[in-house]
């Protein structure tokens, strides 16, 4: 048995503890990038530190770092929204929904940084997930697959929601599909909380990732060479 309930608690719990202090760095970092101009090298450094408070306290680090980026990220839309609402003018308010009176704490040469950092990442990933994979566990290969077959289904449930977009882009949303990092962090989760069935259930999430990124990246190939006749 896996323990539903308990997982879920678990879980819950996880983001909780984790949510909390990924957001609240996140706007603490914000207001002290307003004030003084940092490196880059140190905002990973804080990253590090708000990963290894968020483990001291009992929640999940990735978790935490997920919704630090999260905030640092909308930091000129969130910080926008603050100074709407301190403002009583109404033109102020307006500039405020449309994201003017914000600031942006991240540059576009510090993005750039990150991403170079996260596709480094993304790599050893997947290197990670396959040294993993255990491809002798027909059943787990058998749920993985159909459970990857489910998830591409499921998401031409998107195609109603995406009407006012043009239909190439419609389209790409619909391919899109593949699970990664955040599964794999989910289920490491529930595997350091000694949950019953943890060990199976992982082997059917790391099916799952790869199936979902095999199914994905066809519809997109797919997708690709359609458009390109269309072109032609």
């Amino acid at each position: 048995m896996f323990g539903v309930q308990k997982t879920l608690t678990y879980l819950i719990e996880l983001f909780a503890i984790a949510g909390f202090i990924g957001v609240l760095g996140g706007i603490i970092w914000i207001v002290i990038r307003v004030f003084e101009e940092q490196n880059y090298i140190i905002t990973i450094a804080y990253l590090i530190l708000i990963y290894l408070a968020t483990e001291y306290f009992g929640g999940n680090g990735p978790i935490a770092a997920l919704f630090l980026g999260l905030i640092l990220n909308n930091s000129k839309q969130l910080s926008s929204i603050k100074e709407g609402i301190l403002s009583r003018s109404v033109a102020e308010k307006q500039k405020a929904i449309q994201g003017d009176l914000g600031v942006e704490v991240t540059s576009a040469t510090e993005k750039r940084y990150y991403n170079l950092i996260s596709f480094f990442l993304k790599a050893l990933f997947f290197i990670y997930v396959g040294i993993l994979l255990d491809i002798t566990d027909q059943t787990a290969l058998v749920i993985g697959s159909i459970l990857s077959v489910l998830i591409m289904i499921t998401r031409m449930g998107s195609m109603p929601l995406t009407k006012g977009m043009p239909k190439d882009q419609r389209q790409l949303v619909n391919a899109v599909f593949a699970r990664g990092l955040a599964a794999a962090v989910l289920i490491q989760a529930v595997i350091q909380a000694g949950m019953p069935g943890a060990e199976y259930m992982a082997r059917v999430v790391y099916v799952v990732i790869i199936g979902t990124i095999i199914l994905s990246s066809l519809r997109v190939f797919i997708l690709r060479m359609n458009l390109a006749k269309t072109k032609g």
